[in-house]
């Protein structure tokens, strides 16, 4: 349970629905993973690629492990209260809202095929490929078959430039325990407690660099860890003018009656919905709800329309201005350090100003923030000043995305890091 995706440039996810059905496999218990990614890029120029890393040994390569393909996902469309295509190929998805008696979600969107690579930092270095290889994780880049990209998102061509990708897979191991615990005596009377563990994006991100640091201490490794740091963070998930955000986040766990659900716990973003009969089966999906839709504190841009809210109400004039410190106390005292980032990304981008006694306050000819900081799909391409705004929007994102100089010392640098979450649960079988 658990993926990070990344790419070359801006990438925003409006649903990512992540389904995982247990299942027993002699003593022990295998996953059937399902991610449905609809997303669109919002950069200037088209992405060839996605890299995708999850924290278990997942698919390898198209050989060893493929992709499952229909009809043996089929399973999975169960999320879909509609699902059509139409002549031209654009497919139909409508998703149920997750509101009580709200409107479905619905998206047109044009499906990609895609294929397993190995990462071009694999390809450049073969010690940061034998680097990862220790680290019991598994890190992808896919391609697209008759050799699609993924085009800038454009309104006027909406279907044409909002994807839909699946990936469905069974890792060789899921969680974080090997093998489930055993209790009881005789062949009749043992059941097994399976822990399990899933994983925000960027708690993923953490575990491998944790696992880098464990790596530290082989002679073998120790002298090619900081090229492999280097390849891994700076040229690829923590890139300058990157960055990936998920708006709609679903996680289901799916289980039969074979199994016993005990002690659900969730650490950070992340929220328990409830559970659901799958129509037609005999099995019981369990949900529950991730993303900066729900969770305003994960995106950068979130936390910048509160900024700037705030900024309107209590520093409109230069002697009211208020420090980065008090603006992030008063937006939350969660988030503090992003909140800090975000107010100075917003200042370097001139949209508020700083004061000689290092306050921040409201800058007056950028009097419509909410336009401002409008995402690309929420405006109309026949403004006049769509481009200004685009721009203005995908330079806020460099921003946020890169280390800032906080103080005179350069060496003091901040960057956004989002708060992210950990489920964690217990599957008692026979």
């Amino acid at each position: 349970m658990c993926m990070k995706i990344h790419a070359n440039g801006h990438l925003c996810i409006k649903l990512l629905y992540e389904q995982n059905l247990p299942q027993i496999d002699g003593d022990t218990i295998k996953f059937r993973e399902c991610y449905d990614i609809i997303f669109r890029n919002f950069s200037k120029h088209p992405m060839t690629c996605l890299d995708v890393l999850t924290p278990h040994l997942g698919f390898k390569n198209a050989s060893s492990k493929p992709l499952i393909k229909y009809p043996e996902c089929e399973f999975f469309d169960w999320i879909f209260l509609q699902k059509t295509q139409g002549a031209d190929g654009i497919i139909h998805l409508e998703f149920p809202s997750t509101l009580s008696g709200g409107l479905p979600l619905g998206y047109d969107v044009t499906w990609l095929d895609p294929v397993i690579r190995d990462p071009e930092c694999f390809a450049k270095s073969p010690n940061t490929k034998a680097i990862f290889t220790g680290t019991d994780m598994t890190l992808v880049q896919l391609r697209f078959r008759k050799d699609r990209v993924i085009e800038t998102y454009d309104p006027n061509r909406e279907a044409e430039t909002t994807y839909w990708l699946r990936l469905c897979y069974e890792p060789e191991m899921n969680q974080y325990v090997a093998s489930p615990l055993q209790f009881g005596k005789g062949s009749k009377n043992i059941f097994r407690i399976q822990p399990c563990i899933g994983l925000g994006p960027q708690a993923i991100l953490d575990s491998l660099d944790i696992k880098l640091n464990a790596l530290k201490t082989s002679k073998k490794f120790e002298s090619f860890i900081p090229g492999a740091r280097s390849d891994l963070w700076e040229n690829l998930f923590t890139k300058d003018n990157t960055s990936t955000i998920i708006q709609d986040y679903r996680i289901n766990v799916i289980t039969t009656e074979k199994f016993i659900f005990l002690n659900p716990h969730v650490d950070g973003p992340c929220g328990y919905v409830g559970l659901d009969p799958i129509p037609n089966t005999n099995t019981i999906a369990r949900t529950w709800l991730a993303g900066s839709n729900n969770y305003l504190e994960t995106s950068p841009l979130e936390i910048a329309r509160q900024i700037s809210s705030y900024i309107f109400e209590w520093a409109y004039n230069k002697e009211d201005a208020k420090s980065k410190e008090h603006i992030a106390s008063a937006i939350s005292s969660e988030i503090y350090s992003n909140a800090c980032h975000v107010t100075e990304a917003l200042s370097q981008e001139g949209i508020i100003r700083e004061s000689d006694k290092a306050g921040f306050y409201y800058a007056v000819e950028h009097i419509d923030f909410a336009r401002i900081l409008s995402d690309p799909d929420t405006l109309d391409k026949s403004f006049a000043d769509y481009e200004q705004i685009r721009d203005r929007y995908l330079s806020l994102l460099n921003r946020f995305s890169s280390c800032l100089s906080v103080s005179k010392k350069p060496t003091k640098l901040s960057v956004f890091k989002p708060k992210d979450f950990r489920i964690q649960y217990e599957l008692v079988y026979v």
